[in-house]
């Protein structure tokens, strides 16, 4: 995730590819092969999930010589060279925004916006409105779910745990 974009963002401009993502994500919910037939249900949300992860594809990436060499030495940061493919990012987007429009239609003091400037999420899209300020920001989360799934095939509640942690803030 380039966080750097966003910080580099004018306000208007966070607001139109929120927009934009909403947009998009919205059509790109066809292609998570479900037929049509979203429900929108958190209780179902990971099962779904498992048959796109399955889908997902990457390419290598080379290592990064800036990064130390004891870091590049591990079992994390070798499992982690990788990039998703342009497809797999489009079905995370439509993953994300699922993701949100699950929890919005789920409680109802959630929300679109755009992530807070002071947060390291700040202006990307957002889900707002869990307690403490907290902002669920879907694209992020999903990605890392995604790579986390990837990198550790054997992990089959991934998604579940992700879903019971942001509900404990959500009500």
């Amino acid at each position: 995730m380039r966080f750097d974009l966003f910080e580099n963002m004018e306000s208007e401009e966070a607001e139109d590819i929120l927009r934009e993502f909403c947009d998009r994500g919205n059509l790109y919910l066809s292609d998570l092969g479900t037929n049509g037939e979203l429900d929108y249900s958190l209780e179902r949300f990971p099962k779904l999930m498992e048959s796109v992860a399955i889908r997902l594809s990457t390419t290598p990436k080379e290592e990064d010589l800036s990064v130390p060499e004891f870091i590049r030495n591990t079992e994390d940061y070798k499992a982690g060279l990788y990039d998703f493919t342009t497809e797999s990012k489009r079905l995370m987007i439509g993953c994300a925004y699922y993701l949100g429009e699950c929890f919005i239609r789920t409680y109802s003091n959630l929300r679109w916006a755009t992530g807070n400037p002071e947060y390291a999420t700040g202006k990307m899209p957002v889900v707002v409105g869990f307690h403490n300020d907290k902002e669920l920001p879907t694209l992020l989360v999903m990605e890392n779910l995604f790579s986390r799934r990837i990198e550790n095939p054997v992990m089959t509640d991934i998604f579940e745990n992700a879903i019971q942690r942001w509900e404990k803030h959500a009500s």
